[in-house]
């Protein structure tokens, strides 16, 4: 783990080569900050442990970060959720695909200990055909569309004291679970 007591924090909880990628958009923009890797909740415990000032980017994480998480870094935490704000809650994709959405998109928005109820910050959307796109199509345009909004954000999130603004634009929708996933006959592959 980095030593990061003299520094301020950038917290990635994602998956590895996403952590790399986030860091490699925000380090040209933040060198007094250390970037740490955050693979789990109990990795985030031991960072916010520190005290040190700390913004974290959660980035398609299936990771629920507690109220106490969040207070200790006085909510200083983003979200970039693989869906649109019509589509909060677990693996929105399959949801659109079988409910023949023809749109689709990705949300850029703050945390809040209630799964995606915070302030959105950006969307971006794109077309869709539900009956001749995969999921796994639907699933790369929304990865691609998060890439662009961190590109384009990157500055905001390397300034840890950088309040993002509001865009104006609320959630929507139901907010489905795994539950809702097995419901419409959707199994996730393993891995």
């Amino acid at each position: 783990m980095i030593d990061h007591r003299d520094k301020p924090v950038i917290a990635l909880m994602m998956s590895p080569i996403d952590a790399e990628f986030h860091a490699k958009q925000l380090k040209p923009h933040a060198q007094e900050a250390a970037f740490v890797h955050i693979k789990d909740l109990e990795d985030l415990d031991k960072v916010t442990a520190s005290g040190r000032p700390t913004r974290l980017i959660s980035f398609c994480s299936p990771h629920i970060v507690s109220k106490e998480l969040l207070e200790r870094i006085r909510y200083n935490a983003v979200n970039f959720h693989p869906g649109p704000p019509e589509r909060p809650g677990y693996m929105p994709a399959p949801f659109a695909l079988h409910e023949n959405d023809e749109d689709f998109g990705a949300t850029f928005h703050k945390m809040l200990p209630k799964v995606d109820t915070g302030s959105i910050i950006d969307v971006t959307r794109f077309k869709i055909d539900p009956h001749n796109m995969t999921l796994a199509e639907v699933e790369m345009e929304a990865y691609k569309a998060l890439l662009t909004m961190v590109v384009r954000h990157a500055a905001g999130l390397a300034d840890i004291d950088f309040n993002f603004a509001p865009a104006g634009i609320d959630w929507t929708g139901r907010k489905t679970t795994r539950v809702d996933l097995a419901a419409i006959g959707f199994v996730k592959p393993a891995g």
